[in-house]
């Protein structure tokens, strides 16, 4: 059994409940001065606080020191297009004069910019650029992100986007990706395709329901049926209990 504690921790702030929250309840955070974590086997067996340490904590294989600094979950990045080419900061300066979007766009700028530069751009470029974000992001915090394609828009770039996320996904980085982008928009496709065909009149609702159901094939196409059903089974178990 591998054992970690994290001792000397100034405040210890976490969300209040095992759900996610909404509105004013996103404030209620549980905060403890002088607290200490003991972990077993990657899970948190006991916290402690006002200066005590929690059983076992001398047996410890692995000691961290927060020397009084503060210590929270690690925070979720919702929404990224981390995988693109070449930057646009040249048109900030365009912006402060008082250039509207489609102004930098006919000076060869916005988006079809970073198109331009995503399509030129090698595997290798691409996913040491993305491998320096999700660096950069781990070291203020963020510990999960959902990252997708989208910068390609051709077969070929798209594939390539998703190939740089899929080996940092799958490499030796702490940060758990998400790659969604393939099997949304095969679900969303096929979606569309069918209400064409039988000739439906696509409804807000409809859009919206296809999406949950996009995020729900990701999820297995990523992590399998079986650890879908779990999760499913584990949020209904939390709805039930709060």
């Amino acid at each position: 059994m591998a054992t970690l504690l994290i001792k000397n921790i100034g405040l210890l702030q976490t969300p209040v409940g095992s759900f996610s929250h909404g509105g004013e309840k996103q404030g209620e955070n549980l905060k403890l001065k002088d607290a200490a974590i003991f972990i077993k086997d990657g899970l948190i067996s006991e916290i402690t606080a006002g200066g005590a340490l929690p059983k076992g904590a001398e047996t410890a294989d692995t000691v961290i020191d927060a020397e009084g600094r503060l210590v929270t979950p690690g925070l979720v990045e919702g929404h990224t297009h981390m995988v693109f080419g070449g930057y646009r900061q040249h048109e900030i300066p365009m912006k402060l004069k008082g250039a509207g979007y489609l102004d930098i766009l006919r000076a060869g700028g916005g988006i079809l910019d970073t198109v331009r530069k995503t399509r030129a751009a090698s595997f290798e470029e691409l996913y040491h650029k993305t491998e320096g974000f999700l660096d950069e992001m781990m070291g203020l915090g963020v510990t999960t992100c959902e990252a997708k394609s989208g910068y390609g828009l051709d077969f070929d770039t798209e594939v390539k986007m998703l190939e740089v996320l899929k080996k940092l996904t799958w490499g030796k980085l702490p940060t758990n990706i998400l790659v969604f982008a393939v099997a949304m928009v095969v679900t969303l496709l096929t979606f569309f395709a069918a209400c064409q065909i039988m000739g439906v009149v696509v409804m807000w609702y409809m859009v919206v329901g296809a999406v949950v159901l996009g995020v729900f094939v990701a999820y297995a196409a990523m992590f399998g049926f079986d650890k879908l059903r779990q999760t499913l089974e584990q949020l209904n178990s939390i709805k039930k209990n709060n």
